[in-house]
């Protein structure tokens, strides 16, 4: 185990590696939806899948930042999207936003960067990729902390499972 401290391990992901390749910042605008997706690209381009951060409820790009400049540090196009009403997107009437909404978000731009993305989503971002991935070929998916469907949160499973978990019981 290291004896890094999560301040010190989050430091170093900011910091380009020593054969880093220089990091340069750009921004992508889906005008017909009002979305803005902060980009951060290597240098050069790489044959690397390009990588698609969803927020959580309640963030923004920004909070993918650290990841955006350690992966493009090493080659990695990074692409962190705002959904509409966060951060430099768009404001909507949040009468007029749903979840489906949401999700046409990411499939918008999930197409602007091609079937070769690779989706990462935290929170509900997560649940969204998931949605999209539903409707969609995408490359791969990286959920962090994702929030499951109501029908398959762990309710009633866990009314099964759980006294099963005690000394001598098998799960029905």
């Amino acid at each position: 185990m290291t004896d890094k401290t999560p301040e010190a391990i989050l430091n170093q992901a900011q910091v380009a590696p020593l054969n880093g390749r220089p990091v340069r910042k750009d921004e992508i605008e889906l005008h017909d939806r009002g979305l803005y997706i902060e980009s951060w690209l290597p240098e050069r381009r790489s044959r690397r899948k390009p990588l698609l951060f969803i927020h959580g409820e309640l963030t923004g790009s920004w909070v993918w930042e650290r990841y955006l400049g350690y992966f493009a540090g090493r080659g990695w196009e990074g692409h962190a999207l705002n959904l509409r009403n966060h951060y430099w997107s768009q404001t909507a009437d949040p009468a007029t936003l749903s979840f489906d909404t949401y999700t046409e978000d990411v499939i918008a731009a999930i197409e602007r960067l091609g079937p070769s993305t690779v989706v990462v989503g935290h929170g509900m971002g997560g649940l969204l990729a998931l949605k999209a991935a539903e409707r969609m070929a995408i490359s791969g998916i990286v959920l962090i902390s994702a929030e499951l469907p109501r029908d398959l949160r762990p309710g009633g499973l866990r009314e099964r499972w759980l006294p099963a978990l005690r000394p001598g019981r098998r799960p029905s």
